[in-house]
């Protein structure tokens, strides 16, 4: 993430995934934010509430950060994406 801001990155795709939030990745997360960088992550493939079980995507609760899930050709959620209520 440091050196996607030090490359001059408007945009970041976060592919990564994490049960619980880490302080100091939601610390470099909040200093992108002030240096107005868009952020996109998967909310996750665990199938499961983000509400129950956060997850880092499903807890930031800021501008320019997009989570995303997957979708089946319904267009419903797929099974296994997490999701909120």
């Amino acid at each position: 993430l440091l050196y996607a801001r030090k490359m001059g990155a408007d945009i970041i795709n976060l592919s990564m995934g994490s049960m619980g939030v880490d302080p100091e990745l939601q610390q470099t997360i909040n200093d992108l934010m002030s240096d107005n960088i868009i952020l996109i992550q998967s909310a996750g493939n665990y199938a499961s509430s983000c509400d129950q079980n956060p997850s880092i995507a499903a807890l930031f609760d800021l501008p320019k950060f997009l989570s995303v899930a997957a979708l089946n050709l319904a267009p419903a959620r797929l099974d296994l994406a997490r999701y909120s209520n």
